[in-house]
């Protein structure tokens, strides 16, 4: 399945083919661009808005589409792809390495993610609704010079996406348990979905980047599965 996150009928289309193969139990957004790398005095609205309109308004979009679909499980979670360059905190630590880097389009652009996350765990309080940072992670997104391995900066979103009712919701947190940000720390530990074959259902995810395929889904009576192929990146 191919989606565009910035367009409405892409969307859309993406929204009732999840409805047709069985339905939603766990939406990744982890759709992210960085935008041209310039110098801030150089940075212009258009180019900030063109990141927003991806990181930002693509997480507005697509989640306006899917939480008819997660309103029918009995456990639905949001999982909003940040990053540390996202958080007041981090970014303000000289012993970290986001204190270093500058643009007016990326870092601001999570920082709304952040908020995006706090403001929906309110408004779904029945769903669980966080945000992670993935960490510095080798991915296209950085021309792969990041110090994690795709497995270790998708450990915290796949851990979150497993939530059930009793876990966290309007956090900020990291595969160490927990991210200085906006909307606040928690130590996480999850309560495992049952396992497909063990008793209960495997979580349906779909996973969300800009016109990249989020997997072949399938579903059945008593099992809807999801391939989870975005990638981690910070």
């Amino acid at each position: 399945m191919v989606l565009d996150v910035t367009d409405d009928g892409s969307v859309a289309a993406a929204a009732e083919r999840v409805a047709a193969d069985g339905g939603l139990d766990v939406l990744v957004n982890n759709a992210g661009i960085v935008g041209d790398r310039g110098a801030v005095p150089d940075t212009t609205a258009e180019d900030v808005g063109r990141i927003f309109a991806t990181n930002v308004l693509g997480i507005v979009r697509v989640t306006q589409a899917f939480v008819p679909l997660l309103e029918r499980s009995a456990d639905p979670v949001i999982v909003n792809v940040s990053s540390g360059m996202g958080s007041l905190g981090v970014t303000t630590d000289p012993s970290r390495l986001e204190s270093s880097l500058v643009g007016l389009g990326y870092p601001p652009s999570k920082a709304a993610v952040n908020m995006l996350t706090s403001m929906y765990a309110k408004a779904l309080p029945h769903m669980r609704v966080n945000c992670v940072d993935p960490g510095y992670t080798a991915t296209d997104l950085n021309e792969h010079r990041g110090a994690q391995t795709v497995e270790e900066g998708a450990e915290i979103i796949v851990r979150m996406a497993r939530l059930d009712a009793s876990g966290p919701t309007g956090t900020f947190v990291d595969r160490h348990g927990s991210c200085r940000g906006d909307t606040g720390t928690h130590q996480v530990s999850t309560k495992p979905r049952p396992p497909a074959g063990a008793g209960g259902a495997a979580a349906s995810v779909a996973a969300i980047r800009p016109r990249v395929s989020a997997g072949s889904i399938t579903s059945s009576s008593s099992n809807r599965v999801a391939a989870l192929t975005a990638a981690a990146c910070s």
